[in-house]
């Protein structure tokens, strides 16, 4: 699939139980391209379930290798796209070692706001209806860790927050947590 627009988020439920989340898709991004390379009897490596309303294209995983087959370049820009996943969950697990939840929230939120955020006199409304156990699973933390981290930067005025809504009131106070150790 290729979500032409809208957000979802991928994750996958370890053998033990315990729900992860892997990360957000948004426009442009292709999601289930691995499984359907490797065919219809793979495990699959995770589920995509949309956050708001998304809009995708949709290709068979037959129609999909086909095309493959046909244009080699492709397998080239999908080995640079799975490189850069790879990159990207290596850099998810230095932040986790190094950094607090504080930390690791405010850079959260402060991509949140840059990538899903909209303007308002308010503040940077993050457009996105994530829960807290969302934002705890995309950071590698305990749900209540991060209502902790939240209470700080809300008293910290840098954030308001009501059910599955965030504003970021002050971008430069929260760039600043982002930078803390």
């Amino acid at each position: 699939m290729l979500i032409l627009s809208g957000t979802a988020k991928a994750g996958r439920t370890l053998a033990d139980g315990t729900p992860t989340l892997m990360g957000l898709c948004g426009a442009g991004d292709i999601v289930g391209e691995i499984s359907a390379i490797a065919g219809e009897d793979s495990p699959r490596l995770a589920t995509v379930t949309a956050v708001d309303e998304v809009t995708c294209r949709v290709l068979a995983a037959s129609g999909f290798r086909r095309v493959l087959d046909a244009r080699p370049r492709i397998y080239r820009a999908l080995a640079a796209v799975a490189h850069d996943r790879l990159r990207r969950a290596a850099d998810k697990e230095a932040l986790q070692a190094a950094h607090s939840v504080t930390c690791r929230t405010a850079r959260m939120l402060r991509e949140l706001a840059v990538r899903n955020g909209r303007e308002q006199p308010q503040g940077v409304l993050i457009t996105l209806a994530l829960s807290q156990l969302d934002l705890a699973l995309l950071i590698g933390a305990s749900r209540e860790a991060v209502v902790r981290a939240l209470a700080g930067l809300r008293s910290g005025g840098i954030i308001t927050t009501r059910r599955r809504q965030i504003v970021v009131r002050d971008l430069g106070g929260l760039t600043h947590r982002c930078a803390c150790r």
